[in-house]
């Protein structure tokens, strides 16, 4: 496996202020963009989790501090312009599996593949940014590269 050139730091975010939310999606999910226009190599653009009927505290202070930790500052994707873009996921599926579904959208004029994997468990904010990092350090010819997330 190749390294990254960057050595990176990993700092876990903290809040002052933590306010506590309840997310609204019916099933524990993570979503993947990948950019079908590029031939040589498909680009991540996103990827997003989200729980159901579960609290949560965060800050407005934590995606910011996630995506300063992570090497190459990926763009961040909020859950309504995902939605938008798929219709609510109600749009036709471009594939359907046991372990995720995904539908062809644009987002923010790309066209874009997303792709809603089934967790067995939510992710907490810790191992989410571990997850981010070990994917933005990977690279190979076989791995999609992380440009965003939410």
């Amino acid at each position: 496996m190749c390294k990254s050139k960057k050595s990176t730091d990993v700092i876990i975010p903290s809040s002052s202020t933590p306010r506590s939310h309840t997310s609204k999606s019916t099933s524990t999910s993570s979503s993947s963009f990948i950019n079908p226009s590029s031939s040589s190599s498909p680009s991540l653009t996103a990827t997003t989790n989200f729980t159901s009927s579960t609290s949560s505290f965060s800050s407005k202070k934590s995606l910011p501090t996630l995506k300063e930790t992570l090497p190459e500052n990926p763009h961040i994707y909020d859950f309504p312009e995902i939605c938008r873009a798929t219709n609510n996921f109600l749009n036709k599926p471009f594939s359907s599996s046991s372990s995720s579904t995904s539908w062809r959208c644009k987002i923010r004029g790309k066209d874009v593949i997303l792709f809603q994997r089934k967790l067995r468990r939510p992710i907490q904010s810790p191992e989410l940014q571990r997850r981010l990092l070990t994917i933005c350090k990977s690279h190979h010819s076989s791995l999609i590269k992380l440009l965003g997330a939410l």
